[in-house]
């Protein structure tokens, strides 16, 4: 996953890795600044019903 593309984010290192997925350090291209991209896997995101994961997203949202 290092040096692709995801959308506006190039993910340039990986941080850490758990059980709910992994986080990379990214540079938002669009901002052109550095920031934190974490995905999950895909267990995670299919097991959890659509309340769950909009609580989730958001949740992460409100950190900024």
């Amino acid at each position: 996953m290092i040096g692709q593309t995801i959308s506006h984010y190039r993910t340039l290192e990986k941080l850490t890795k758990g059980e709910r997925g992994e986080v990379h350090l990214a540079e938002d291209t669009s901002l052109e600044r550095n920031m934190v991209l974490e995905s999950l896997h895909v267990s995670i995101i299919t097991e959890a019903s659509e309340p769950e994961r909009r609580r989730y997203v958001s949740s992460k949202s409100d950190r900024n």
